[in-house]
């Protein structure tokens, strides 16, 4: 149903994900739904959200996976596009504070607040020094780590959902008189 990775390089992709909402539904359809499912998990009627899916389509987000009859009509069931996405380019991933960035940090900072005992969260956080190259070396080795994790793992053995928020990029360097180090 999803295939592999998705590339982002245009800013309009982005765009269509800046919206609380619309990031919402987009993280919901990872399992395949209708609309009518979206507003019964978004607790909003189906008809304000067929907007908001059209836009996910329209972009190459989202897709029609299935359809199903429904009374007298066929209801349309979509899933994402890719089980992953990735950016590239020139993006501006942060406009207005309500960003794509913004939704994906508030997500985490949901998760970890709910962590306990039983299913904590680990937080890793680590500067290096690399070149360019090493640099995205990196950050190849750590997709197929994610990879090597997510196929050896069967999502009917008690697995829960955890995020994944990997970012290499350079760092501004502080003035040696600040730096707290």
């Amino acid at each position: 149903m999803q295939e592999g990775e998705l590339w982002i390089n245009d800013p309009a992709v982005v765009a269509a994900l800046y919206d609380p909402l619309r990031y919402q539904l987009f993280r919901l359809l990872e399992t395949p739904r209708t609309v009518a499912e979206l507003g019964a998990e978004v607790g909003m009627p189906a008809n304000r959200l067929y907007y908001h899916v059209r836009r996910l389509v329209e972009c190459g987000l989202v897709r029609q996976v299935d359809a199903r009859p429904s009374g007298r009509h066929t209801e349309r069931v979509y899933g994402r596009a890719a089980e992953r996405i990735r950016f590239s380019g020139e993006l501006d991933l942060e406009t207005g504070g309500d960003g794509l960035l913004s939704a994906i940090v508030a997500e985490l900072e949901a998760g970890m607040r709910r962590a306990d005992e039983e299913l904590p969260s680990r937080l890793s956080y680590h500067v290096v020094h690399l070149t360019p190259d090493r640099a995205a070396d990196l950050e190849a080795s750590l997709r197929a780590l994610v990879d090597e994790f997510e196929s050896a793992t069967d999502p009917r053995d008690g697995t829960h959902r955890y995020g994944l928020l990997g970012i290499v990029t350079p760092l501004v360097e502080q003035e040696r008189g600040n730096a707290d180090s």
